[in-house]
């Protein structure tokens, strides 16, 4: 499975995304459901179990604070002056490509 690391802007590596949380939490169910009741192996699956749904929820957050971002700007971008020529604009070239695709396609490019 391939794998995707994303470097910040100031160089550091960015946190785990929710792929690899899912798995995270994916295998620490796994651990518990082989685990026996009691066991130190089982609460040690326990623990990894509460650790991913931790960084679920914390991902989880940080995903739905950028989509609210995300809508604050297209919201402010959409109140300045001009902005719905660009935003034609960009419907048109979005046409384009999909019109100048449609051709390439056609003729095996």
């Amino acid at each position: 499975m391939a794998e995707l690391k994303i470097t910040l802007v100031n160089g550091q590596e960015a946190g785990a995304t929710m792929q690899l949380v899912n798995k995270e939490l994916r295998e620490a169910k796994k651990a518990l459901d082989k685990a026996v009741v009691g066991t130190e192996a089982y609460a040690k699956a326990q623990a990894n179990i509460e650790h991913a749904e931790k960084n679920y929820e914390k991902v989880t957050k940080q995903i739905q604070g950028t989509q609210k971002a995300s809508d604050l700007l297209k919201q402010a971008w959409n109140t300045l002056p001009g902005a719905q020529f660009f935003n034609q604009i960009g419907d048109s070239f979005g046409m384009l490509k999909g019109g100048v695709g449609g051709l390439v396609s056609q003729f095996g490019v």
